[in-house]
């Protein structure tokens, strides 16, 4: 498939500091990490340097459908935020308040009565999560299979590439691989970049709510690959990872 090297990844945390310090400096239209020093840019090239993947072949765009629906699923999520802080600062004054007539009632001695709520549990919709893909991994070995690698990508990109808030997997991007596109000839540099600009669209540097669910790991590593530091780099014999 033209991952192998992803074998090679030993990272299993990053500093948040580090983290955060790389969001903040990409920029997106320019498609650079942009620094007091120089800019380090972000293409193709420098993923397939970095992952060993192909930057060539069958390129599949992210629908502008698609687009709209993350920017406006950005939007409602800022507006359910707002609106959240709100009623929870009501809440508390509403709670605060209750108690203080609790307390006034039992000091002359009038007894609690309990409320039990009834009615429906909100459903969710069952959803794939990436553990239930690494469980499905692990029971097909059959490397050569298209339920394997389309396992494989799924868990891949929502690991590496973009990560869902609720802990579900995106697999919607599969649906643009066809009978007659051949998952090894697929350009996944080129949709690694144009996820990494999409999740930074609609992330706030100050507000904690928001968080940046795109290729966090991938920014951080092209940081430390890319840094030149003088006297101290060496011809490059070997892959980054």
């Amino acid at each position: 498939m033209g991952f192998g090297i992803i074998l090679n990844l030993k990272t299993d945390s990053l500093p948040s500091k580090l983290s955060h310090f790389m969001v903040d400096k990409f920029r997106g239209k320019e498609m650079v990490i942009k620094l007091d020093v120089g800019n380090i840019k972000l293409d193709d090239d420098v993923i397939s340097g970095l992952l060993g993947l192909k930057n060539s072949r069958v390129v599949f765009e992210l629908s502008t459908e698609r687009k709209g629906k993350r920017k406006e699923k950005r939007r409602i999520k800022q507006r359910k935020t707002k609106r959240r802080n709100i009623m929870r600062n009501k809440m508390k004054k509403k709670k605060k308040k209750n108690n203080m007539k609790k307390k006034k009632k039992n000091k002359m001695g009038t007894k609690n009565v309990g409320h039990t709520l009834s009615g429906p549990s909100c459903m969710k919709r069952r959803a794939i999560t990436p553990s239930r893909i690494v469980e499905r991994i692990i029971d097909n070995q059959d490397e050569e299979g298209i339920f394997f690698k389309y396992d494989f990508l799924a868990l891949f990109m929502n690991t590496m590439v973009e990560i869902k808030t609720d802990g579900t997997c995106e697999t919607e991007f599969l649906k643009c691989l066809g009978e007659d596109i051949v998952v090894e000839d697929v350009n996944w540099c080129k949709y690694i970049c144009d996820m990494i600009k999409i999740s930074k669209d609609g992330w706030q540097r100050d507000n904690m709510s928001i968080y940046f669910n795109g290729a966090l790991t991938i920014l951080v590593m092209i940081y430390a690959d890319r840094t030149v530091c003088g006297d101290i780099n060496s011809i490059r014999t070997m892959t980054p990872l």
